[in-house]
């Protein structure tokens, strides 16, 4: 690159002066009649009640004990009265609910889905090698008492084998029915030959009969051909 001996650096507006400048701008002030200056602005109207305006996630939030004043004194009291009174008891409920909840989460929690199936049918496994009968009977009348109680639908997500079960039996009987009325209905019927009586026929109904039979054989001949002159052309 090639120095530019007329370059006089970065390029600015030139300023005039404005004759009709006055300084900085300003917002105009007007008189304001209902202006006045409170000389002790701690000294409050008494407060009937104290409203909190909270933006958070966090449910059950609380507040109590609430002091305004100007005594830290008092406060001290309040809170003596208040606080501390409550807030031993508040916190042994606190730790009470803590140790529930890890009680119940070291508790074995009940399976679901396809572990609770498995474990019931080797549950039923075990129950039919050992007492067939009396399992399978103890198995019914749960899933019945069950059905009866909280409904067919919860008993079967309890106990689907069993539900299933029952269900394929049902449906085998009913075919097993269906189909034996299916072969009785099938079956044929006897037949029953007609007795009734028809009168021999008569020497006027033979003869019209012999006559209608030749009747037809003299149609069925083919009709004897004229003999018809032929003619030559001259």
């Amino acid at each position: 690159m090639k120095a530019n001996p007329l370059y006089k650096g970065v390029w600015q507006a030139p300023l005039i002066d404005n004759p009709a400048y006055k300084g900085v701008w300003k917002p105009r002030l007007i008189p304001n009649p209902n202006y006045f200056e409170d000389p002790s602005p701690a000294n409050l109207h008494p407060i009937g009640g104290v409203g909190f305006e909270i933006w958070s996630m966090t449910e059950d939030i609380l507040f109590d004990n609430i002091y305004i004043g100007q005594s830290p004194d008092e406060a001290k009291a309040l809170a003596k009265q208040t606080f501390h009174v409550k807030h031993p008891i508040e916190k042994k409920q606190k730790d009470a609910e803590i140790e529930a909840e890890k009680a119940a989460a070291d508790e074995p929690q009940p399976l679901t889905g396809v572990a609770a199936f498995v474990n019931n049918l080797q549950e039923a496994f075990v129950g039919l090698k050992e007492n067939p009968t009396g399992f399978v009977r103890e198995q019914v009348l749960l899933f019945v008492d069950m059905a009866k109680e909280d409904g067919p639908v919860v008993a079967f997500q309890r106990k689907p084998e069993i539900g299933a079960a029952i269900a394929l039996v049902l449906l085998s009987f009913f075919g097993a029915i269906g189909a034996l009325f299916g072969i009785v209905g099938s079956a044929g019927k006897p037949v029953v030959k007609s007795s009734k009586k028809t009168d021999a026929p008569s020497p006027d109904d033979k003869t019209g009969d012999k006559a209608k039979k030749d009747a037809k054989l003299i149609s069925s001949e083919p009709a004897p051909e004229k003999d018809t002159p032929v003619k030559r052309r001259k």
